[in-house]
Formats: C-alpha cells, sequence, structure tokens
C-alpha cells in the first residue's frame, strides 16, 4: 500500500516537474510581431510646419509675461521631455451649466467685466492662436509630445463666452456671431488635427459649448436671433465623417500600451529589489523574464484594438452591433484555457491596461446629434411650427435629421418642452441638455 502511495506521489512530482520545464521552455520562445502592428508602432504622423500650427501656441498659452507664446511653446516641445503646465482656477466665470452666462450679463455684469479685465494676455493669446490655419497635436518626431494647456484654453474659451454675453446685452449681435463662427471653426480644427484621446475629448467638449451657448441664444434671444437667419444657419453644421473619426486617438492609445509592454524589462525592478537575498534575485530574474513576453503581448493586444478600430470606423445606426462584436471578441480573448499557460503576466498586462473605448469613441456621434437637434430648433422657429403640430413635423423631418443611433424620429417631451434623442447609455452632456437622463436634449421656447 505504501509502496503504490510513494509511486503516484513520484508520478505526480515528476508530472509537475515536467510541466515547469514544458512551462519555461514554452515561454521562452516570443512570437514574432504581426506586420500590421508593427506599422502602428511607428506612424506617418501628420507634420504641420510650426509657423501654422496653432498647436504651439496652445502649449504656451501660460508662457512667462511678454514672452511670446508660439515661440515658448515651440522650445517647451523640442525639450523632448513631458511638459506639464500650470493649472489655472477652477472658476470658469461663465459657466454654462451653473452660472448661465447670459443671465449673469443681465444681473451681475460686473462680475464678467471683471474677470475680462484680469487675464487680457491669456485671452489675446487664445485669439492669436486661433488665427493659425491648421493644428496639428504631433510634431511627428518624437514619440511623446507636451499636450496643449487645455486647462488655460478652457478658461479662455470661457472669458470669450463672458464677452459674447456682454456684447448680447449691448445689442451687438454681428460681433456676437462673428465670434462664435471663429471659435467654433477653430475647434473644428483642433478636433481633426487631434491626435490623443484626451484631445479629442476636450476639444469635443470645447465646440459643445459653443453650440451649448448658441442653444440658450436661440431660446433666450429668438427675434434678434432670426434678424441673423443666415449666419445662424451657416453654423449649423453636422460634423464631417474626419471630425468624427476616433481611429487616430484609439491608434494613439495602443502605441502607448504597446510601447509600454515592449519597454518592460526584468532590470527596472532590480533597484527595488537590491536589499533581497541573491538567492531569491536569482529566482526573480527568469521568473519575469520567461513571464512576459513583449511580441506575444503586442499582438494580443492588437487584436483587441482591432475590434475597436471597427467600432470607430462604424456609423452611429451600426454602433450596438460593432460594439457588441467587440465584447464579444474581447471575452473570448479572455477565456481561462490552455493558453493561459503561454504568457501569463502579458496577458494580465493587456487585460489591465485596456480601457472601455466605446463611450469615447460614441462622443462624436453625440455631438453630431446635439447639432441635429439645433437645426431642427431652427427650422421649427423658421417654420413657426406650434407644440401641437410638432410631433406631425418631427416624423416628416428628414432623415439626416432623425436619431443617428436608430433612425426614428426625434421625440418631444411636452412635460419637459425638450427635443430629445434616447441612449441606451447615459450621455456625456451638461446636465441641462440630457446628462442622467439617458437621452441628448434640447429645450425649446415653443407657444
Amino acid at each position: 500500500m505504501l509502496k503504490t502511495l510513494g509511486n503516484v506521489i513520484k508520478w505526480i512530482v515528476a508530472t509537475l516537474v515536467l510541466l515547469t520545464i514544458l512551462f519555461f521552455i514554452l515561454n521562452h520562445i516570443d512570437e514574432s510581431l504581426q506586420p500590421d502592428a508593427e506599422k502602428l508602432l511607428h506612424p506617418s504622423l501628420l507634420e504641420v510646419p510650426p509657423e501654422k500650427n496653432a498647436y504651439f501656441t496652445l502649449i504656451g498659452l501660460t508662457a512667462p509675461s511678454g514672452v511670446n507664446a508660439a515661440e515658448w511653446g515651440l522650445k517647451t516641445s523640442q525639450a523632448h521631455r513631458l511638459y506639464t503646465p500650470p493649472i489655472l482656477s477652477n472658476d470658469p466665470v461663465c459657466d454654462l451649466e451653473a452660472q448661465h452666462c447670459l443671465r449673469l450679463a443681465n444681473q451681475h455684469p460686473e462680475q464678467l467685466q471683471q474677470a475680462l479685465a484680469a487675464q487680457p494676455e491669456l485671452v489675446a493669446r487664445y485669439i492669436a492662436a486661433r488665427q493659425f490655419p491648421q493644428f496639428s497635436e504631433s510634431t511627428g518626431k518624437q514619440s511623446i509630445d507636451p499636450y496643449p494647456n487645455f486647462s488655460a484654453a478652457f478658461r479662455a474659451q470661457t472669458l470669450r463666452h463672458a464677452q459674447i454675453a456682454l456684447w448680447v446685452e449691448a445689442g451687438k449681435m454681428d460681433a456676437v456671431l462673428a465670434e462664435l463662427t471663429e471659435d467654433m471653426a477653430f475647434q473644428r480644427r483642433c478636433l481633426t488635427g487631434a491626435q490623443t484621446l484626451i484631445g479629442k475629448m476636450v476639444t469635443l467638449a470645447a465646440l459643445q459649448r459653443d453650440y451649448v451657448l448658441l442653444a440658450d441664444l436661440m431660446r433666450a434671444k429668438p427675434s434678434e436671433m432670426a434678424a441673423q437667419q443666415a449666419k445662424v444657419h451657416a453654423l449649423l453644421i453636422p460634423l464631417t465623417a474626419t471630425e468624427r473619426d476616433m481611429l487616430p486617438a484609439i491608434r494613439h492609445e495602443f502605441r502607448m500600451l504597446s510601447a509600454a509592454l515592449r519597454s518592460f524589462k526584468y532590470e527596472s525592478l532590480r533597484e527595488e529589489w537590491a536589499q533581497a537575498a541573491v538567492w531569491i534575485d536569482t529566482i526573480r530574474a527568469p521568473l519575469m523574464e520567461n513571464l512576459l513576453l513583449r511580441n506575444a503581448s503586442i499582438n494580443r493586444l492588437y487584436q483587441l484594438e482591432q475590434a475597436d478600430e471597427a467600432l470607430a470606423r462604424a456609423l452611429p445606426q451600426h454602433f450596438a452591433q460593432k460594439q457588441a462584436e467587440a465584447r464579444a471578441l474581447s471575452i473570448q480573448l479572455s477565456d481561462v484555457d490552455w493558453r493561459y499557460i503561454y504568457n501569463p503576466v502579458g496577458k494580465w498586462l493587456v487585460e489591465l491596461s485596456r480601457v472601455d473605448y466605446h463611450r469615447y469613441i460614441r462622443r462624436p456621434h453625440e455631438l453630431d446629434a446635439f447639432i441635429r437637434l439645433m437645426i431642427l430648433q431652427q427650422q421649427i422657429t423658421d417654420m413657426n411650427i406650434t407644440e401641437a403640430n410638432l410631433p406631425a413635423f418631427l416624423n416628416n423631418s428628414a432623415p439626416e435629421l432623425h436619431n443617428p443611433f436608430n433612425g426614428q424620429p426625434v421625440s418631444w417631451d411636452a412635460d419637459r418642452h425638450e427635443l430629445f434623442i434616447e441612449l441606451a447609455g447615459g450621455a456625456l452632456q451638461y446636465k441641462r441638455y440630457g446628462k442622467n437622463r439617458q437621452r441628448i436634449a434640447l429645450p425649446l421656447a415653443i407657444k
């Protein structure tokens, strides 16, 4: 009996030893990097001459007083280091959500005037940035480029909105529409040239702030805006396919994660283990080198990114289907099976570093839907549509103005007096315009 038990134990030990040897043999051989993944690691980035690129001025919005912002931003970019711009006050001056620009200009204009007088250089630099004909968030010469000073750009934009609100009170509607036209054109150039996820998202938010203010004007000043009908119509332009394109941002995220996986080395951990016993260090070295295979990890990451790229290319009406396919692939690649004995740490790092990009990819479609609601709002105003006739008008509206996610006509909420588009998930919109209510909404003043 004891002899049989001893033989069983020997077989178990021998099996474990063989499996361990097989494990290290298997994980000692890395894969070849897939050609398409290799190409994405070394992309051909859009390079715009500095004298035409607003990017450098946006870096230098908070440069020392009296210094040329564009020149300062160019030097910062050429320093080949990460740049952390100073954070300005979180007070947005003329917050569209909490303070409402038009109400402040009417009731407390001195607050807006004081804010404008406090930072004239920041406003002047922001206006100068808008004069550049192009924007590219990458110089194309280094792997890590500094971010524009988004916090300063946000504050400068809110100061311009404060100026708009004061012009409205003074009846200077030509100046109001000219300012909105220039800022929207600038944000659209930035949206096209943004290469990073944060750049895309910040620019989408900035462009939405312009449209939110325009929506406020259309509702609060209908007669004044009617007199500017042609200029208003010129602003109500849906996003182009290029402006909605999130592929540059997704590919930038892929490059950053791939670079991190490729540069991860056991030697980078030696400093932390400097006091460890020699025998512990001897064991840990082969463990770390054989549990993380860089090419195999990048190849796996590339498989997942392909699903996100297909989603980024999808039209909004196909978004739900492509999203389901992307999630199914992610689940398939994450199944626990025998393949997990190969590159276990690499697969774990890939899953840990992965972000659900789906809500980001949908963001441009949400803003585009909001703009289309505003086009409907303008048509309702131009045609003097009453609330009683509104449902029939919406049902007969042009297909390109329907809900982009399902093709159905836009809905009307009689209780809230708002046009709205239902969403499967929470919209990244201002609270007044649908956030946390599973919809993109636009309040109307209607008879």
